[in-house]
């Protein structure tokens, strides 16, 4: 069943007249395997929607799963006794720690990210371009991401990216890092400049451009 579902994949994907991914790392494995060439857009996250004042000092992590990088997760809260850590996502999670506090499903993110210092996304799987970076930036929201998938492109310039993910001194070393003022601010301010790049209108000039050449050339 797998080899005939890829099979099929790989058909749809070379007989496409517009294939669209959502990072240049997807982009760039979707060629090495299929030779089909990519044009990248980015998630349509609406920045009116997350930009908020950070009032909070936690340093977050959302979705609590095993490819999420839950277990690194874990390590680097037992490691930083003195920290404050905020869980969001997946219903039933634990993790008895008394500086975690697990909060499961919520609706309205917002009220995540205004308790949101630090985002930390230690994916273990290559993760092509999470929304949860592209929310967080909005708000100038700097993070630590996993060197896997389309997470370097998104911490470019204003976030850390761990090389060797099941270090957890590294993971450490990291946080410690933006406990310097000035730090911080800079990458803070580096990820407003950042969420340029991903901003819905933008995103959407370029959907738009690309079916209009679309129609042209089929016209």
């Amino acid at each position: 069943f797998y080899r005939s579902a890829v099979k099929d994949f790989e058909e749809a994907l070379r007989n496409s007249d517009l294939v669209i991914c959502n990072s240049h790392y997807l982009s760039n494995v979707t060629y090495d395997y299929y030779k089909v060439k990519c044009e990248v857009l980015r998630p349509f996250v609406s920045e009116d929607i997350y930009k908020i004042e950070i009032k909070g000092n936690y340093i977050t992590f959302v979705n609590p799963d095993i490819h999420k990088g839950v277990k690194i997760f874990e390590k680097i809260a037992e490691k930083m006794p003195d920290k404050k850590f905020l869980v969001a996502g997946k219903e039933g999670y634990k993790f008895d720690k008394k500086n975690v506090e697990i909060i499961g499903w919520i609706k309205d993110m917002k009220e995540v990210y205004e308790k949101t210092r630090l985002l930390i996304v230690p994916s273990i799987w290559p993760d092509t371009c999470p929304r949860v970076c592209i929310e967080v930036m909005q708000s100038g929201i700097p993070f630590i991401v996993s060197n896997r998938g389309g997470l370097t492109e998104e911490a470019e310039e204003c976030g850390v990216v761990i090389n060797d993910i099941y270090n957890i001194e590294e993971w450490t070393d990291a946080i410690k890092k933006f406990d310097n003022n000035e730090f911080y601010e800079k990458m803070s301010k580096n990820a407003k400049f950042k969420a340029i790049e991903f901003e819905l209108k933008r995103q959407l000039s370029k959907f738009n451009l690309l079916l209009k050449n679309l129609f042209k050339n089929k016209a």
